[in-house]
């Protein structure tokens, strides 16, 4: 995904989540890994990324970081 297409889903998740769902948190989960610049444009409009590994290591019982 190109940045400036990153930073439209992100802050369409993060306003999303927190004016349509009333979510607490916003998190923008991924089977890849995600670039530096797109992890520092997720943390600017407040979503949480997770990437594959994590995501693996939450479907096998792990907290995320972010929740815990």
């Amino acid at each position: 995904m190109k940045t400036a297409q990153f930073r439209r889903a992100s802050y369409c998740i993060a306003g999303a989540a927190r004016a349509i769902d009333q979510a607490d948190v916003a998190l923008f989960v991924a089977t890849s890994n995600f670039s530096h610049e797109s992890e520092a444009i997720a943390e600017l409009s407040g979503v949480i990324t997770v990437n594959r590994e994590e995501l693996e290591a939450w479907s096998a019982g792990v907290l995320l970081k972010a929740l815990r």
